[in-house]
């Protein structure tokens, strides 16, 4: 198990360069958010739903090696289609090799030969059969291409893409003839990507292709991702996942893209073939694969096909994170991968509390609770403590619980905690901790414990609030030998009723995490007066019930020594 931290150094920032000095640009310019790309795709899914055929831009004859043909490419600069001329290199029963004319001289014969061996017979050790190539693979994993002009070929136009980050892209365009493209099925490739590079390039592109078969996904992360995993299944990995080692990337929402031009758009590539690796992991990759010919489209229609296995999205989300940090199959099938990396996984903590010279976490104003984009994780560290005491829940501020009084009860639905657990002895456990407003107990001496919190919703965002109390490491009174707590009394709430504000006044005799909430006679928590370390002893706490309606309340006090509620009037 690994619990050390550590950045990477190479970061998907920008255009890699390969050993041979050719620029390996990893992004993908399939923009399906584009409008040329939506009213294109729209109207070859109108015209195969109409039976319309989609006449082919072909020559009379199937073509030898040698023959030149006009074909016509998309220019990003400036949203249009135009005319190059390509000469066939080389053919096979499922695709023709063309290359743009001006550029012969970049692509050898020994490099076709590569390519073909990559694309018909063999895959690296990783793939789902090494024995076969790149288009059968991805034909068992994830279906068949459109197949447009029913000839089963899918042609590829090597040529110079004018768009720098672009190393390969599909465009609907070419799939209906009124669209201004082929007529085909073809995939656009970067004559200047190099020859190790090229057969994963295609893989991913290839499955894109596959994609538009099925009606392409709403969410572009499913989609972008969906044809990482295409790589992945041919055992072209590129196990760079940098992006875990920055907070602000494993904080940002898991199914969030940013467009081919941004400087950090690569990490989001590195995020989707992660997810969808690990989705494979889970329930094998097959059945990642059809997710991409779900009828169901989206995170709704992930989770459809995860039902189907015994799982649902949102715990496979918190599994993923808890995966990433434990890294260790061995802790539990589900926390690590089986497939190997070049390097393992290292996430940087979100926060690292200081456990030496404190033994409770710093009381900090309510309004800065973190806030958790949708399926977006925070990793708390603690390091060299024992009996740890959590208090851990959902966050809204007073104004909007007294205005929606079940918004924490929905918050606490996407809201997940888990603690990743190694004793003294060195055993690891997990244990799940759900939000809620009571005090979470951890018994014993630990090395490290680590809190995953999660919004298991991969769209909506969940706010929390965390504190924590603990003892000193090796001063563990362990679970038999903990005294009964005496001494805990909520002596008094001044004025009762009252009208804008009252003083709680209770007394501890142990210190520790306490909370001090309000709920309304349906059992709603309304209101939060307390959430942080107290010190044994008498407490006055004052709140505020201004925002409060007009009626009856239970005033509740939680801490390690003990439970006690109160009925309080609010009358104006």
């Amino acid at each position: 198990m690994r619990f050390a931290f550590l950045i990477l150094g190479l970061l998907l920032a920008g255009p890699v360069v390969s050993a041979a000095g050719q620029a390996v640009a990893p992004y993908c310019g399939t923009h399906m958010d584009e409008p040329e790309f939506r009213e294109a795709y729209s109207r070859f899914l109108d015209a195969r739903k109409s039976g319309r055929p989609s006449p082919a831009r072909k020559t009379a004859s199937p073509p030898d090696v040698g023959d030149r043909q006009t074909f016509l490419v998309y220019i990003y600069a400036n949203n249009n289609w135009v005319q190059k001329q390509f000469e066939l290199r080389d053919k096979t029963n499922l695709y023709h090799a063309w290359v743009e004319v001006a550029n012969l001289a970049q692509m050898t014969q020994q490099e076709l030969d590569t390519i073909r061996g990559s694309m018909m017979s063999q895959t690296p050790s990783g793939s789902v059969n090494p024995s076969r190539g790149v288009l059968p693979n991805n034909h068992d994993v994830f279906g068949s291409a459109p197949d447009v002009d029913r000839d089963g070929i899918v042609d590829f136009l090597f040529y110079d893409i004018d768009n720098q980050n672009v190393g390969g892209f599909v465009h609907p365009g070419d799939l209906e003839a009124d669209s201004g493209g082929n007529g085909r099925d073809i995939l656009h490739l970067d004559i200047f990507q190099s020859v190790s590079f090229m057969p994963r390039l295609i893989a991913h592109e290839y499955t894109h292709l596959i994609h538009f078969n099925y009606e392409f996904d709403v969410e572009t992360f499913i989609s972008e991702g969906l044809a990482e995993f295409g790589m992945v299944v041919n055992g072209y990995t590129q196990d760079n996942f940098s992006y875990l080692g920055f907070p602000t990337e494993h904080k940002r929402s898991l199914f969030s893209w940013r467009g081919v031009d941004d400087d950090n758009g690569g990490r989001d590539y590195d995020r989707g073939r992660l997810f969808f690796s690990y989705l494979s992991e889970r329930v094998g990759p097959h059945n990642t694969g059809a997710m991409l010919r779900n009828d169901r489209k989206g995170a709704s229609g992930i989770d459809s096909l995860l039902v189907k296995e015994g799982l649902r999205l949102g715990e496979v989300i918190l599994d993923f994170h808890t995966a990433n940090w434990v890294f260790d199959t061995g802790v539990a099938a589900k926390y690590g991968y089986d497939r190997s990396f070049s390097a393992p996984l290292a996430p940087i903590p979100d926060r690292s509390i200081d456990t030496i010279q404190e033994s409770f976490t710093p009381e900090s104003s309510p309004e800065d609770s973190p806030n958790l984009e949708g399926g977006a994780v925070n990793y708390i560290y603690f390091s060299e403590l024992a009996d740890l005491t959590l208090n851990f829940d959902a966050y809204a501020p007073p104004a909007v619980v007294a205005r929606v009084p079940g918004i924490l009860d929905d918050i606490r639905t996407r809201l997940r905690g888990r603690l990743v657990a190694r004793r003294d002895d060195g055993v690891v456990t997990t244990l799940d901790v759900p939000p809620a407003p009571g005090n979470f107990r951890l018994e014993g001496n630990f090395s490290e414990v680590t809190l995953v919190v999660t919004s298991i919703d991969p769209i909506k965002t969940a706010r929390y609030a965390l504190a924590g109390g603990w003892r000193a490491f090796g001063t563990s009174t362990g679970l038999d030998e903990t005294p009964v707590p005496t001494g805990f009394r909520l002596d008094s709430v001044y004025p009762n009723p009252l009208a804008e504000s009252a003083t709680v006044r209770l007394e501890t005799s142990q210190a520790g995490i306490g909370t001090v909430y309000l709920i309304d006679t349906l059992g709603r928590r309304v209101g939060m007066v307390h959430n942080g370390y107290l010190a044994a002893g008498v407490h006055e706490l004052t709140f505020q019930a201004g925002s409060l309606p007009v009626g009856a309340y239970v005033l509740v006090a939680e801490t390690v020594s003990g439970r006690s509620s109160r009925m309080i009037t609010v009358a104006r």
